[in-house]
């Protein structure tokens, strides 16, 4: 057993509405679960928990924040041997695992509670995959699956044609040439992988990268 870090919004919900409560499940991504995502309420979703009182939960992706399944000493233990369990389908069957074992309170009881799930981007996808898989369905009523790819691949540059497209647009209307000068820095540093360790560091120098041992 492992703890998962889960973020709670009750705000608009009227706990003394057992029998089919309406719970919108955020579903967390790759990095720590940031509250602002239950907390903000001009955004869609939370505006949607205030129109029809529901309960807002986050649940943290297991291997980021707090969410480790393994432990080394007081820190999460990233090591190969644990890394093999990040991966989607084990954070599909977190989700439903914490669906099926969810109690609001030890006083309060829900009866058929009514699970929406919601994602972007690579939560998105999890979100569509857990709605479309048979084997987790059931356990929701619905989910809002945003800029959610559903089949990725390893050669996935129908992602980098989408982002081309939005950096021409954004120099057109800003009347830049952001999309010139991304391609021209990209040309220079693959260029420099072609000189020596000493140029490289330079290289990662002029543009400002963390640092880390080359």
């Amino acid at each position: 057993m492992w703890n998962q870090r889960v973020q709670v919004n009750q705000k608009f919900f009227n706990a003394s509405v057992t029998d089919r409560p309406i719970i919108f499940l955020m579903i967390g991504g790759e990095g720590p679960a940031e509250q602002k995502w239950v907390c903000r309420e001009d955004y869609t979703y939370m505006k949607l928990a205030k129109q029809y009182n529901a309960l807002v939960i986050q649940v943290e992706h297991r291997f980021f924040g707090k969410s480790y399944p393994y432990k080394n000493g007081t820190m999460g233990d990233m090591s190969t041997s644990t890394l093999r369990f990040l991966t989607s389908q084990q954070a599909l069957e977190d989700l439903a695992y914490f669906i099926k074992n969810y109690k609001f309170n030890d006083n309060v009881a829900f009866t058929n509670p009514r699970w929406i799930v919601f994602g972007g981007s690579y939560p998105g996808s999890l979100c569509e995959w857990f709605r479309a898989d048979p084997r987790y369905s059931s356990l929701t009523l619905g989910g809002i699956c945003s800029s959610a790819p559903l089949l990725p691949k390893v050669d996935f540059y129908e992602y980098a044609e989408v982002m081309e497209f939005a950096f021409k647009n954004w120099s057109a209307i800003q009347k830049t040439n952001c999309d010139q000068l991304i391609r021209e820095g990209f040309c220079q540093l693959r260029q420099n992988t072609y000189t020596d360790s000493s140029s490289d560091a330079g290289s990662l120098a002029s543009i400002s990268t963390c640092h880390a041992s080359l």
